[in-house]
Protein backbone atom coordinates (compact mmCIF):
# COMPACT_ATOMS: atom_id res chain seq x y z
CA UNK A 1 0.00 0.00 0.00
CA UNK A 2 1.16 3.13 -1.44
CA UNK A 3 2.23 6.31 1.52
CA UNK A 4 -0.68 8.62 2.91
CA UNK A 5 0.08 12.33 1.48
CA UNK A 6 0.34 13.29 5.29
CA UNK A 7 3.97 11.33 5.72
CA UNK A 8 4.92 12.87 2.46
CA UNK A 9 4.23 16.54 3.78
CA UNK A 10 5.81 15.74 6.92
CA UNK A 11 8.60 13.50 7.20
CA UNK A 12 9.91 12.64 10.53
CA UNK A 13 12.53 14.95 11.96
CA UNK A 14 14.39 14.28 14.69
CA UNK A 15 14.57 17.95 16.54
CA UNK A 16 17.18 16.48 18.89
CA UNK A 17 19.86 17.33 16.50
CA UNK A 18 19.17 21.11 17.48
CA UNK A 19 20.13 20.92 21.70
CA UNK A 20 22.83 23.64 22.15
CA UNK A 21 25.42 20.54 22.20
CA UNK A 22 24.89 19.65 19.12
CA UNK A 23 24.53 22.94 17.90
CA UNK A 24 28.09 24.07 18.53
CA UNK A 25 29.18 21.44 15.58
CA UNK A 26 26.77 23.83 13.23
CA UNK A 27 28.58 26.92 11.37
CA UNK A 28 27.27 29.75 9.51
CA UNK A 29 27.99 30.34 5.64
CA UNK A 30 26.29 33.29 3.92
CA UNK A 31 26.63 33.79 0.18
CA UNK A 32 25.74 37.18 -0.47
CA UNK A 33 25.72 36.92 -4.25
CA UNK A 34 22.73 34.23 -3.51
CA UNK A 35 21.08 36.11 -0.33
CA UNK A 36 21.11 32.64 1.12
CA UNK A 37 22.20 31.80 4.90
CA UNK A 38 23.48 28.00 5.54
CA UNK A 39 23.40 26.99 8.93
CA UNK A 40 24.74 23.70 8.57
CA UNK A 41 28.01 20.97 9.54
CA UNK A 42 31.49 22.07 8.90
CA UNK A 43 31.38 18.99 6.79
CA UNK A 44 28.71 18.58 4.00
CA UNK A 45 27.05 15.46 3.70
CA UNK A 46 23.66 14.38 1.75
CA UNK A 47 20.58 15.06 2.68
CA UNK A 48 16.88 15.18 2.15
CA UNK A 49 14.83 18.82 2.53
CA UNK A 50 12.40 19.64 3.71
CA UNK A 51 10.59 23.24 2.61
CA UNK A 52 8.94 25.91 5.06
CA UNK A 53 7.12 28.32 2.31
CA UNK A 54 9.88 28.23 0.23
CA UNK A 55 11.86 30.27 2.70
CA UNK A 56 13.58 28.24 5.10
CA UNK A 57 14.22 24.54 4.09
CA UNK A 58 15.09 21.81 7.10
CA UNK A 59 18.22 19.70 5.71
CA UNK A 60 17.85 16.43 7.09
CA UNK A 61 19.59 12.84 6.91
CA UNK A 62 16.74 10.94 5.16
CA UNK A 63 17.60 7.46 7.01
CA UNK A 64 17.94 8.86 10.64
CA UNK A 65 15.73 11.89 10.45
CA UNK A 66 18.49 13.76 11.77
CA UNK A 67 19.22 17.86 11.06
CA UNK A 68 21.87 18.21 9.37
CA UNK A 69 21.26 21.57 8.22
CA UNK A 70 19.11 24.76 7.83
CA UNK A 71 18.99 26.99 4.30
CA UNK A 72 17.20 30.43 4.85
CA UNK A 73 16.66 32.00 1.26
CA UNK A 74 16.27 35.57 0.90
CA UNK A 75 18.02 36.34 4.61
CA UNK A 76 18.54 39.80 4.20
CA UNK A 77 15.85 40.82 1.83
CA UNK A 78 13.02 39.68 3.60
CA UNK A 79 14.08 36.96 6.12
CA UNK A 80 16.22 39.63 8.69
CA UNK A 81 12.94 42.41 7.85
CA UNK A 82 10.52 40.07 9.44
Amino acid sequence: MGRTAEKLNAPKIDLSALTPDKMKDFHLVYHDDEDVLFIRREKAQPAAAFDLEGELWIRFDPETGEIVGLEIDDFEAIFLKR
